[in-house]
């Protein structure tokens, strides 16, 4: 049951302090947020907190160290920001030195926290009897720390070095676990005062040791103070120079100068007294009797008077304001709270505030102000002062709930139902002057059955929307009077312009303009935006144009009632369907809709929506709900309460919000990795490292709720872009090239946005697509096309020539053929016919065979002469190819012979260009061949074959006769010989295959020489 109570306890605190009563609260000018483990705490319970230099609020756990920047939570648990050293999980007390590295203490030794690397290292203080160090405070360029037994050493954050200073003689600390005991440590924790006094405080006893003077005091034994103490908690004030000490009955003060003790009795039982004094120094008067009520054990009755004392202990274990003046409440296993003293953006106040038996379920419907200022709120409230008030005068007892209109015409206010209901008045207007209530009309009268506005005119009269239309009320007749000349039913909403006009809504109809015209007629002058459902409209004297709200947006018109300009979602309003419109004194548009509160700068146009964050009652507002006091306050209420405050609206800042860079990634990996992403300015990465995230924050402790970071990449992004809570900013693929991460605070109050932090990014072009590398290829392929163009010409050149050269060769062969074989074939007929001639006379017989022999010569010069002719043709105009040429002359010499021939010839051999030399050979080689078959093999069958193979060519020209012994190396004849010159000529190999009765075989093979 306790634990349940306690737990009713927390939740109570931690929602807001929804168990005070409202009745005569005067704690109304604080806020309260929570921080817990859903906003990214590590765990709920922590019992030391530090708020550094740089604007970080440190907080420990049991299991790790969270740094707190007004919005997020950074948990350092892993092992990549400890350095050669296990992980921090609970610590014990903070200092910082003047480089702002922050120092932890731990049971392993004191943790130093690097703010250039975003990392710490672990330094061993104690060795004996354990290696617990806590810091106490950087003092002369030291860190002072303590242990257990109260050791005193020292850490010069220079040099590292380990100094023993001395030890007190105190009672040792029996456990640093706060379930120990109920006198745990942390609430008489050490410090040092304004004369570099260390102060340590046991269970029992005091301790003091003097930096410059280097000794130790033990003021109680010096100042013979009489009596036990079982100290509780101690609390220095800087400014009084004093320190307060809390035991279980008396609370000891100390005066440092004049080193005198006074002792006073306690006020109330079982509290820090360090902590009640730090608030009443601290707060406001108002704070501190909430805080003494709290603490007294008067507000929650949940609480037995035993269990509340043993809660609120624990409760203010560890509690703290910051330098922004906001109280740290520690919640223990759920949290913390954060009392924020200055004053809210907004008011709020909750519609079910005063309890059951006021609360209506439709929320705030309407306001209504009295000549002394209070405001009346429907259904159930009293504003008066700022405060809401419980117990109303009589006279507003029965009128309080009903729709409000001002008259001052009357000094007066009207109340009046919308609707007909048993036993209730449906008008009734109360005089303050008179300070009595008329009945105007009654329940009875069929006339106000649905009475959705009244209004009263500068004038004095009272102009109605009635069901069947407007009309006149007339107070001294109790009726009303109809106006007939506007034939339009269900008026929504009445709304005053100057020159006697009123713009009139509809539902389901447009919006008209009327003018009030002498003797109670009227006159419809325009119908305001046609075919849009209009519901407001509000006068902007000044600029001479109008504001109007409809269930589309936001119109501005000119003083024409033409449209200038239309705000809804698609130009930055939170909202479309406008339940509620106003002007504040300087001219700008306030409105409320479904989706919060938004308003409008009139010069500028500039739109800022407000939301949960700035205090606002609820997503959702209610229709007609809205009023602006004389003072010029605006009032809106909602499904939730009402809010209301006096424009301009300005977001207090004590701290100035900065951009802070928690972690850089590329390529998903860290970038710089031994240093604190918040000082790199500048990466500078190859062509592959083209995917960045940036982890960033706007650090601000007091309103890091509110803030958001905008950032945009220049010369890529010509607007600024907002950055979700929570979400890196993210680049892919960015092309090479040099960029600007640009960041900043959004301040949503002032529409200027400016740059606060940059990081330059430089990604190396990749080095084919450098200009050098392109000039250097550039030049090499050019080189290499020159090289290869003057080689081929070259080598065509070396062709010709070397043509030219074989051409010679084959001019000189062909000469000395023609010279040796022709010539001599020539010489010899010139003889045989000298012969022949001779012997006709003498010898006919005889003289016919020298001329047979002289026929067979020129026969066989014919032939040698034309195969000369052939071979020296171009391949490509020839009209007889190889093989034709070979098939000729094998058909001509084999073709009056019984012998069988066949003639195997490759088809890509008539295709080659082979020089003159070659193309002779071979003819003249397998001519000199097959007439060496046909004369002497005696064969039947003869086959004549040329094989192209790669880069060779092989003749062949075999026969089955009665061949011969090849193995003798000396070969008879003149055509064996003149075969193996010629192939000797070709640079080829000459074989004859043969051997007696098997036939012989004539085989050469060269390589082929091209002619181009």
């Amino acid at each position: 049951m306790k634990q349940v109570k306690y737990s009713i306890f927390c939740l109570c605190l931690l929602s807001g302090f929804r168990l005070f009563p409202q009745s005569n609260n005067p704690y109304n000018n604080f806020t309260i947020r929570t921080l817990t483990p859903d906003d990214g705490l590590s765990q709920g319970s922590n019992y030391f907190r530090y708020e550094d230099s740089q604007g970080f609020m440190w907080l420990t756990a049991n299991d790790a160290l969270n740094r707190y920047d007004g919005k997020m939570v950074k948990v350092y648990n892993l092992d990549k920001y400890f350095k050669d050293c296990p992980p921090l999980q609970q610590g014990y007390g903070f200092a910082e030195d003047n480089e702002s590295n922050i120092y932890v203490g731990s049971t392993r030794g004191l943790y130093i926290y690097h703010r250039n690397t975003d990392k710490f290292t672990l330094k061993k203080i104690f060795t004996s009897p354990d290696e617990v160090a806590m810091p106490i405070a950087f003092k002369g360029g030291k860190i002072w720390c303590f242990n257990r037994v109260w050791q005193l050493s020292t850490y010069d954050v220079k040099t590292c070095k380990v100094e023993m200073i001395t030890q007190m003689e105190l009672k040792p600390i029996a456990s640093l676990n706060i379930y120990a005991s109920s006198r745990v440590f942390y609430a008489r924790y050490p410090f040092i005062d304004n004369e570099n006094t260390i102060w340590m405080i046991s269970v029992d006893n005091i301790a003091a040791y003097s930096i410059s003077k280097k000794n130790i005091a033990y003021p109680l034994q010096l100042q013979k103070v009489i009596g036990k103490f079982n100290f509780m908690s101690c609390l220095y004030d800087t400014m009084s120079n004093k320190i307060l000490f809390s035991s279980e009955e008396r609370v000891l003060e100390y005066e440092i100068k004049k080193t005198q003790f006074k002792s006073f009795k306690r006020s109330f039982n079982d509290f820090h007294v360090a902590v009640y004094d730090a608030i009443r120094i601290r707060a406001a008067d108002n704070v501190i009797k909430m805080i003494d009520e709290i603490l007294a054990g008067k507000v929650f009755k949940e609480f037995t008077e035993n269990e509340f004392r043993d809660k609120i202990n624990r409760f203010f274990v560890s509690q703290m304001f910051d330098k922004s003046g906001n109280l740290w409440i520690n919640v223990n296993g759920q949290g913390l709270l954060i009392l924020n003293f200055h004053p809210s953006l907004m008011h709020t106040k909750p519609d079910n505030s005063l309890g059951d038996r006021y609360r209506m379920k439709y929320g705030v419907q309407s306001f209504g102000e009295l000549p002394n200022g209070d405001i009346l709120i429907h259904p159930v409230i009293l504003l008066h002062n700022e405060k809401i008030v419980d117990t109303l005068p009589s006279k507003f007892k029965e009128l309080i709930s009903y729709r409000k209109s001002i008259d001052s015409f009357r000094n007066g206010l009207w109340y009046y139902w919308e609707y007909k209901y048993k036993d209730i008045e449906n008008l009734i207007f109360f005089s303050d002057k008179k300070n009595k209530i008329s009945l105007v009309i009654d329940r009875t009268n069929e006339d106000i059955k649905h009475l959705a506005d009244l209004v009263v005119l500068p004038d004095g009269r009272i102009l109605c929307s009635l069901s069947k239309g407007l009309s006149w009320l007339i107070p001294e007749k109790k009726s009303f009077h109809q106006i007939n000349s506007l034939k339009l039913e269900e008026p929504f909403k009445i709304n005053l312009l100057s020159n006697k006009r009123v713009a009139v809504s509809y539902i389901g109809n447009d919006m008209r303009l009327i003018q009030i015209l002498p003797g109670d007629d009227i006159k419809i002058i325009k119908t305001i935006l046609p075919g849009i459902q209009s519901y407001y409209i509000q006068e902007d004297l000044k600029r001479n144009q109008y504001w109007v709200g409809t269930n589309q947006g936001i119109y501005v018109l000119d003083k024409s009632l033409n449209p200038i300009k239309k705000f809804d979602a698609n130009n930055g309003m939170a909202g479309t369907n406008i339940y509620g419109l106003l002007l504040d004194d300087s001219g700008n548009v306030w409105c409320s809709h479904q989706h919060g509160l938004s308003s409008i700068d009139a010069e500028s146009y500039h739109i800022i929506n407000y939301d949960k964050e700035d205090g606002i009652q609820d997503w959702d507002f209610n229709n007609r709900s809205f009023y602006k006091a004389k003072d010029g306050t605006l009032y809106f209420g909602g499904v939730s309460g009402f809010n209301y405050f006096k424009p301009p609206l300005k977001l207090s800042t004590y701290t100035k919000p900065e951009v802070y860079i928690d972690e850089i990634l590329v390529n998903h990996k860290l970038y710089l990795p031994d240093t604190n992403a918040n000082l790199i300015q500048l990466l500078n990465l190859n062509y592959t490292q083209n995917n960045i995230s940036v982890k960033a924050m706007v650090k601000d402790l007091a309103n890091g709720t509110l803030r958001q970071l905008i950032y945009r990449l220049e010369s890529v992004d010509t607007t600024w872009k907002f950055l979700p809570d929570k979400s890196p900013i993210l680049f892919n693929n960015l092309a090479p090239g040099s960029y600007t991460l640009e960041m900043g605070v959004y301040d949503k109050f002032n529409s200027v946005m400016h740059c606060q932090k940059t990081i330059a990014i430089y990604i190396s072009t990749p080095f084919y697509k450098r200009i050098w590398f392109i000039v250097i290829m550039t030049i090499l392929f050019t080189a290499i096309f020159l090289w290869q163009y003057n080689r081929r010409k070259l080598l065509k050149h070396k062709r010709v020539f070397e043509q030219q050269l074989a051409l010679e060769a084959q001019r000189n062969k062909i000469t000395a053929d023609l010279h040796d074989d022709i010539g001599a074939t020539l010489s010899s007929l010139q003889v045989n016919s000298n012969i022949a001639n001779q012997l006709l006379e003498k010898n006919k017989e005889q003289a016919k065979l020298v001329l047979k022999k002289i026929e067979e010569q020129s026969q066989n010069l014919s032939d040698k002469i034309g195969d000369f002719i052939w071979s020296m043709k171009p391949g490509k105009d020839e009209f007889m190819s190889l093989s034709n040429r070979i098939k000729t002359f094998a058909s001509d010499i084999l073709g009056s012979t019984d012998i069988h021939y066949i003639i195997n010839i490759d088809k890509e051999i008539d295709s080659l260009n082979i020089d003159i030399s070659m193309r002779k050979n071979i003819v003249l080689i397998t001519k000199e061949a097959i007439n060496n078959a046909a004369k002497y093999s005696k064969a039947l069958n003869i086959i004549i074959e040329i094989v192209h193979e790669k880069e060779d060519i092989i003749l062949s020209v075999a026969d089955d006769g009665i061949g011969m012994n090849a193995n003798e190396n000396n070969f008879t004849g003149n055509g064996l010989n003149n075969m193996q010159k010629r192939a000797e000529e070709l640079n080829g190999e000459f074989k004859i295959i043969s051997s007696p009765n098997q036939g012989t075989k004539i085989l050469v093979k060269f390589k082929i020489i091209d002619i181009y």
